[in-house]
């Protein structure tokens, strides 16, 4: 059979065809991916780890919401009312620019005055360094891995938080290019670059397994941010934050 200089011609263009052909599905791909500067991020407890029996007085948690309006941000931690006396309550932290602010809103507060702990940025600026200083944050470390896919138009990637004291290794799922400041939020996921669409959360008695079940892109009021007039406002205390570890 003879050579065709036509048929090998043709072979090249379509190589080349087919690798533009890729090219543009990954740039697509790329472009499509959720940038995420204003909007909401739901999560859900689907799953919770405790060395004790488990009834609904022992669960502090059942969803969380953080917020983002470019370099605004905002938490409710949500938590399930555990009898008919003890009602739900949701627990909120706002950082603007002038800091972070932390409340607690419940029916059992109702008949009392409003108040907001407040923490600077230099203030919290300073507790990151302690942190490194003293060790409050567990000592573990972050591990890639090279697995990633799509969740919720967001590209995630599989990273290991890998403890010492207790051995244990938990899996997230995390979003790198989308920054909510998780870790103003949560001090043990403080260097964690991006955001988790999956993490585990420890109240010191049982540990929660949170997943995103939405990220909504969306137009956020700015009143969210803002703590009111009829809050009487006091320094913040760590010591004394519920999110501390005992």
């Amino acid at each position: 059979m003879l050579h065709s200089p036509f048929k090998s011609s043709f072979n090249k263009i379509t190589k080349a065809i087919v690798i533009a052909f890729i090219f543009i599905l990954s740039a697509i791909n790329v472009n499509a991916q959720i940038k995420f500067t204003e909007g909401v991020i739901i999560y859900k407890v689907d799953s919770i780890i405790s060395e004790k029996p488990i009834d609904s007085s022992n669960i502090s948690i059942s969803e969380i919401r953080i917020y983002k309006k470019n370099n605004l941000r905002r938490m409710d931690f949500i938590s399930p009312p555990s009898t008919e006396s003890s009602p739900s309550y949701i627990i909120t932290q706002i950082l603007n620019e002038k800091g972070l602010y932390f409340t607690i809103e419940s029916q059992l507060f109702d008949n009392t005055k409003k108040s907001a702990l407040f923490q600077t940025i230099e203030e919290i600026e300073k507790s990151k360094d302690e942190h490194k200083i003293t060790n409050k944050i567990p000592e573990f470390r972050f591990k890639e891995s090279a697995k990633k896919r799509m969740v919720l138009g967001a590209q995630v990637e599989t990273v290991y938080r890998v403890e010492k004291d207790p051995n244990r290794t938990w899996q997230l799922l995390v979003a790198k290019n989308i920054d909510t400041s998780f870790g103003f939020f949560f001090t043990e996921y403080l260097y964690l670059t991006g955001t988790p669409f999956q993490f585990y959360f420890d109240d010191n008695t049982t540990i929660y397994h949170l997943t995103a079940q939405s990220l909504t892109e969306k137009v956020i009021d700015d009143d969210l941010f803002v703590i009111g007039k009829e809050y009487d406002i006091t320094p913040y205390n760590t010591e004394k934050s519920p999110f501390k570890k005992n």
